[in-house]
């Protein structure tokens, strides 16, 4: 069986992280605990401070990170929760663009229990629509399924918006996604990412060695 899952959500052991890493066993679930009974506020404010070093300034954001934090707490615009869903989103972009741009979809499931292992198209990659940045790489069919099933399982109980305070996860129903597994050649994968506000490009990120 090969088989692995990459995911973080964001905590202050994380990117320039207030502490060292041997401690991180013992302080992710302490702080946890701690994020999901601060107010939404105290929560993006201490996020902010802990991944640019400093506080942020929420009455007059100038810089895309503060503008982003403001928008966690105020903006509940109702076409946002079907860009993040990543179901929905593909379907979206498939038919306005054409399926031949969007990775396909392979299948999709209510629960872990629903998965056949048996039948997927290996290897291939499954992950929530509800989350970001976590995945489950199955290069063959793994020999047992039941470790699997409760990690996904686990994945689908996951709050987000509480761990990110981005409302727009909060409205999506959580399902599972197959895609088939890419390889990025001797380069990696490259990522282009398009940030844009009220409908212009302000930025782009191009990330490299993503496979």
């Amino acid at each position: 069986m090969t088989a692995y899952l990459a995911g973080s959500v964001a905590s202050p052991v994380g990117r320039g992280g207030l502490l060292n890493s041997t401690l991180k066993p013992v302080f992710k679930p302490v702080w946890a605990l701690l994020r999901d009974a601060l107010p939404r506020r105290a929560h993006v404010v201490l996020d902010h401070l802990r991944c640019h070093g400093r506080l942020p300034n929420l009455q007059y954001p100038s810089t895309f990170s503060e503008k982003i934090a403001c928008r966690k707490l105020h903006d509940r615009d109702p076409r946002i929760p079907q860009l993040v869903d990543k179901i929905v989103a593909k379907q979206q972009m498939a038919a306005r663009f054409g399926p031949e741009f969007i990775l396909p979809l392979l299948a999709t499931f209510s629960n872990e229990a629903e998965v056949d292992f048996a039948a997927l198209p290996y290897p291939c990659v499954i992950k929530p629509n509800h989350l970001s940045g976590f995945n489950l790489f199955l290069k063959q069919p793994p020999e047992s399924s039941n470790g699997i099933r409760r990690k996904l399982g686990r994945l689908l109980r996951t709050r987000y918006e509480r761990a990110s305070e981005e409302w727009a996860y909060s409205q999506i129903a959580p399902r599972l996604l197959v895609e088939p597994f890419i390889e990025g050649g001797p380069h990696g994968l490259i990522d282009h990412k398009f940030r844009t506000f009220q409908g212009s490009v302000f930025s782009r990120l191009v990330r490299r060695n993503r496979g």
